[in-house]
């Protein structure tokens, strides 16, 4: 029997509000006055929160830097680099290995101060790899383990907060404004055999259709973080239309059980984003529109799904699809949260399962992509409205996925902060 939540409630301002009030009402962006009268717009306050929201980095690949530095400062010898990641004790959960000792949930919360420091306002949880039937162990110490991963992120977001009180120099957002991702892995990232990259998945149970089977498998991942009340559960790296599906049939199911508080399913934003091969395509050769389509059949107003994207893929595809996802939008006008974090751009050498050093971009040149593609967004969605102001201000959620660093993420913040002000000036 899942724990009921206790002595846990929502903050008064979380991502959900965030993404109704700039979704709902985009030209009530703080930072765009507008005198219109109209009802629709008087119904929603202004969002204290600026419309683009920044995410970590690369938590699992930082946490592996930190700690091969820390154990080969305090060995004085060098680290086997051929090692198969010699800081994660069980390769099945690979970072969520450091969920099951004190040493290891310390250095998550160092992990998470790290990128908050570096202007991050979303702490993923350290839970995309942990799974069910891993290792043998019980369904019960899962539980325990995804527990934690929350509230891991909530203790790194309270140390920042009180901190920071008293910072006047964060003049966009207020250190009290940041939140908590819970994040979910894909299936495939639970078989350990590369099926995330190609999203055909061989191991899946026969005896049930792949649509339950992958139903199943997300269950009680979402409702054990849900009774945390996290800020966000973030489905990613979904690399086919059929997981896609099952996540939908999932909340539907949820939200029509009367024994489920309530307050949980209204509580999280809900945002899913996809692994893709190409810059149109998911990594199971699905037509990125395909599924668009199929996402707006199953969720037409966007009360489950909250915000879409793309993560964990080439800098060389990004710009197409998100492009497409936007596009997508504006035509049917059923408007989502925009969400993209792709990776370094460093290439993994599958073989040796190691990063080809050098090979990616550096924290400048990533952050100078990401505001590329943001101010490519805003151009796309002013130059297609002819003077609609539904899609005006699309609320972004931005950041990093493998390999990016905090020194990434404060490139990023930066150049966020600077386009923010630029805009409020207009």
């Amino acid at each position: 029997m899942i724990d009921s939540p206790t002595n846990i409630s929502p903050k008064s301002s979380n991502l959900k509000k965030w993404a109704i009030c700039h979704l709902a009402v985009p030209w009530c962006d703080p930072f765009h006055s507008n005198s219109s009268s109209d009802k629709k717009r008087m119904a929603y306050a202004p969002s204290p929160l600026p419309r683009i929201i920044l995410l970590d980095g690369g938590i699992s690949t930082h946490l592996e830097s930190k700690l091969l530095q820390s154990t080969k400062a305090k060995s004085n010898t060098e680290i086997n680099a051929d090692a198969i990641s010699p800081v994660f004790s069980h390769r099945e959960l690979w970072s969520s290995s450091l969920l099951l000792t004190p040493d290891g949930q310390d250095a998550i919360i160092s992990c998470h101060d790290d990128f908050f420091e570096a202007g991050s306002d979303v702490a993923s949880t350290v839970t995309y790899q942990c799974h069910y039937g891993a290792c043998e162990f019980s369904d019960e110490k899962v539980d325990r383990m995804l527990r934690d991963g929350v509230k891991l992120a909530k203790a790194s977001v309270e140390k920042f907060s009180t901190k920071h009180e008293r910072d006047e120099e964060k003049i966009i957002r207020k250190c009290s404004d940041r939140f908590v991702a819970a994040s979910i892995g894909c299936y495939g990232a639970s078989l350990a055999d590369g099926s995330e990259y190609d999203g055909k998945y061989r191991t899946i149970h026969t005896e049930i259709s792949q649509l339950d089977s992958l139903e199943q498998f997300h269950e009680r991942k979402t409702r054990v973080l849900l009774a945390q009340y996290p800020d966000s559960i973030a489905y990613e790296t979904i690399p086919c239309l059929v997981e896609c599906e099952a996540i939908l049939s999932l909340w539907k199911r949820m939200k029509k059980e009367s024994n489920l508080p309530s307050e949980l399913l209204q509580y999280p934003m809900v945002w899913m984003s996809f692994a893709c091969r190409d810059g149109a395509h998911l990594n199971d050769e699905t037509k990125l529109t395909t599924l668009l389509k199929r996402l707006d059949e199953l969720d037409p107003d966007a009360s489950i799904i909250h915000g879409i994207g793309v993560n964990c893929c080439s800098f060389a595809h990004i710009k197409p699809l998100v492009t497409t996802i936007v596009k997508h939008m504006i035509r049917t006008e059923i408007r989502r949260v925009c969400i993209f974090y792709p990776n370094s751009g460093e290439s993994w050498d599958a073989a040796s399962e190691k990063w080809v050093e050098g090979s990616g971009a550096d924290s400048a040149c990533f952050a100078d992509m990401i505001m590329k593609l943001i101010m490519d967004v805003d151009n796309l969605c002013e130059n297609s409205l002819k003077g609609n102001l539904a899609f005006r201000n699309l609320p972004m959620v931005v950041g990093g996925c493998c390999r990016t660093t905090p020194a990434t993420i404060s490139a990023l913040r930066n150049a966020v902060d600077s386009y923010l002000i630029s805009r409020r000036q207009e």
